[in-house]
């Protein structure tokens, strides 16, 4: 599975410097495609990246996984970056890549229009 969506978690609108504050207002990305993204990267600290399909992909307030680029997964909540790919020999977590030089040894190559880390073809 590959996630596409991307960023921008505010539409930029501040609010009046005196308007009142709302103990209960909803916090920032809580609702579905409320800030969409394409890796953890784009989302609050508090949230993660959640892809409901892929025309749905959203920051979603929840625990992100904990594996590492190049480590195995089975889905997006395993990974720290959301991103679980196909690998060589099984679902591998991926992350945002500029480089060659920053993707694991077991998805060596980054792909530029996309810029995530894969496996060799």
């Amino acid at each position: 599975m590959l996630l596409v969506g991307l960023v921008a978690c505010s539409d930029g609108a501040s609010p009046p410097i005196d308007a009142p504050v709302s103990i209960d207002a909803p916090a920032v990305c809580v609702m579905p495609n409320a800030c969409p993204c394409f890796s953890n990267d784009d989302c609050p600290a508090t949230t993660r990246c959640h892809a409901e399909d892929p025309t749905h992909v959203y920051c979603t307030p929840g625990a992100r996984g904990t594996t590492a680029a190049g480590g195995t997964c089975t889905g997006e909540n395993d990974c720290a970056s959301a991103l679980c790919v196909d690998g060589t020999d099984t679902m591998r977590c991926s992350k945002t890549c500029m480089t060659n030089t920053e993707c694991p040894a077991e998805l060596p190559r980054c792909l530029g229009g996309l810029g995530i880390c894969a496996r060799t073809p």
